[in-house]
């Protein structure tokens, strides 16, 4: 009879974390946890990673409307759509009393959702952060096609996108936070978040739309904290 070699549960784990770090992708979450359970491995919070080479990220790129190149080298692209709209929106007419028309296309490289991105922590030196700024928009506004709404108790949202942008930042990283306070102000957004920026620009025909800059001045505490950041050999 042939000699039987067994693995820790530890081991096993570490094995089923750089599996997830590697392959997590391309299953859904529930054939993970079928496959933790048939395993009987430990409960972990234990999600998809995805890896990255680069150093620029985007969090809420939408049609990527403030980029100068839509498809910047260095930078990962996310947003929690992927689709494609076209039609006559808006209030405000064309010269010949039409409405504009517009096409609008979503298309990220990482299909993810702000308050829970599927990153490292310390991973990015640059994160942009272009999150949905007006309340309660109606279901066909281009403005909540292009930009998404803020509906119902939207301030844990907005608090837990800056933090997971924070989380995903090596130190000293920088994060470019742009808000218009069409309906929520600057001041109050500020207040939700928790945090001041170091400096900051207005713009727009109104002067209504911020450009904030912060910096992750503290090491990275939460490193090794989450599975996600946990490498095979043990190392975050």
């Amino acid at each position: 009879m042939a000699d039987t070699e067994y693995i820790s549960k530890e081991a096993a784990l570490a094995c089923f974390t750089d599996w997830i770090d590697r392959y997590g992708h391309e299953h859904s979450a529930d054939e993970i946890a079928e496959y933790q359970r048939i395993e009987e491995l430990p409960v972990a919070d234990v999600r998809p990673v995805v890896r990255n080479e680069k150093k620029i990220l985007d969090v809420t790129c939408g049609d990527r409307t403030i980029w100068f190149q839509k498809n910047e080298p260095h930078t990962i692209y996310c947003d929690k759509r992927c689709e494609e709209w076209e039609g006559d929106f808006g209030k405000v007419l064309r010269a010949d009393g039409k409405q504009k028309h517009r096409h609008l296309v979503i298309n990220p490289d990482v299909l993810c959702d702000f308050t829970d991105l599927p990153f490292k922590n310390c991973s990015f030196s640059l994160v942009v952060f272009d999150p949905p700024h007006i309340e309660n928009l109606g279901a066909g506004a281009w403005m909540r096609k292009s930009y998404g709404s803020l509906d119902g108790d939207w301030k844990p949202m907005i608090r837990k996108g800056f933090e997971e942008c924070m989380r995903v930042l090596k130190p000293d990283g920088v994060l470019v936070f742009k808000w218009s306070d069409v309906s929520v102000s600057t001041r109050e957004i500020l207040n939700v978040i928790g945090q001041e920026p170091l400096f900051g620009h207005r713009s727009g025909k109104k002067m209504n739309t911020h450009w904030m800059c912060f910096m992750k001045f503290d090491d990275c505490p939460n490193c090794g904290a989450d599975m996600r950041e946990v490498d095979a050999d043990g190392e975050s």
